[in-house]
């Protein structure tokens, strides 16, 4: 490849991210880029002059997707802590809905701003109560089992 084709290439370098990047997306109408990191951010950026926006943080480690929504007003983070938020782009703050994804494939929609469960399937139930801390992977989540059987 000749100098001058790599140079082509090279539209922008986005400094920020502390880590490897997993994902971008660009808005709808193109003027915004979102990067999802290792480093656990989500940053938002101007397409245009390739500077940053803001940083979104919350996921308790490495982001793996995002994606924003037909209008641009909204952004879903998904992250290796399995959860999927979603953050309004205007203000950079998280909305009210978050989805955890737990191990077996059950789902829990939860209502974060008032501390409740929308919705849980298959077996999300037991794994929603007990957490604990994980140096490697930020928190582990044990099944209610962990600790005793289950009243019956």
């Amino acid at each position: 490849m000749s100098a001058s084709l790599k140079a082509t290439l090279k539209l922008a370098v986005l400094d920020g991210h502390t880590g490897g990047i997993n994902a971008c997306a660009f808005s709808p109408d193109g003027s915004r880029i979102a990067s999802a990191g290792d480093d656990g951010t989500l940053r938002l950026w101007d397409a245009a002059a390739g500077t940053s926006l803001m940083v979104l943080r919350g996921h308790e480690n490495g982001i793996m997707a995002c994606a924003f929504s037909p209008d641009g007003s909204r952004i879903a983070s998904a992250g290796f802590d399995g959860t999927l938020r979603l953050w309004d782009c205007k203000t950079g703050a998280e909305c009210e809905f978050r989805v955890h994804v737990f191990r077996g494939g059950a789902l829990a929609s939860i209502d974060i701003a008032r501390n409740r469960i929308i919705q849980a399937e298959g077996d999300a139930w037991r794994w929603l109560a007990w957490v604990g801390p994980d140096p490697a992977h930020g928190v582990i989540r044990y099944p209610a089992e962990a600790f005793g059987p289950l009243p019956g």
